[in-house]
């Protein structure tokens, strides 16, 4: 009997929903009219660089580790892929705050960061898998 098309979206989600999550999360925080967080409470100049990193990171993390959960490559080009959408992704949200949003911008220095975050956890995702041996 051939799957429905339900019983593979139940299956896409399964295997990618932490990606999901994370994707999620991160329009929310960057879309938001104002960041949740109010200003008086930046650690110093240049924090908001830092989370957009981790922002990037953990959604890099997410998405190599869903990659491995739903049984598909995860060696240097699988990595190579993941960090290109996640780099893709983390400049099309500057292009969304800058279009969609009244108080917040898109800024060049926040796709560095996400660059910088997307490209630090696909290489650290790349050595633990070859680590553990759960390369494909």
């Amino acid at each position: 009997m051939n799957r429905t098309l339900l019983q593979t979206a139940l299956e896409w989600v399964r295997a990618w929903w932490p990606t999901c999550a994370v994707t999620a999360l991160i329009l929310y925080a960057v879309l938001t009219p104002h960041p949740p967080a109010p200003p008086r409470a930046m650690l110093f100049e240049g924090a908001d660089k830092v989370v957009h990193a981790c922002m990037m990171a953990t959604l890099t993390a997410a998405a190599a580790c869903d990659r491995r959960r739903a049984g598909l490559a995860t060696g240097a080009r699988a990595m190579a892929a993941v960090a290109l959408w996640v780099m893709a992704f983390g400049v099309l949200t500057e292009l969304m705050q800058a279009g969609l949003t009244e108080q917040r911008s898109g800024d060049v220095a926040d796709v560095a960061a996400d660059w910088a975050g997307t490209a630090a956890a696909a290489a650290v995702c790349l050595r633990v898998f070859r680590r553990r041996g759960l390369r494909r």
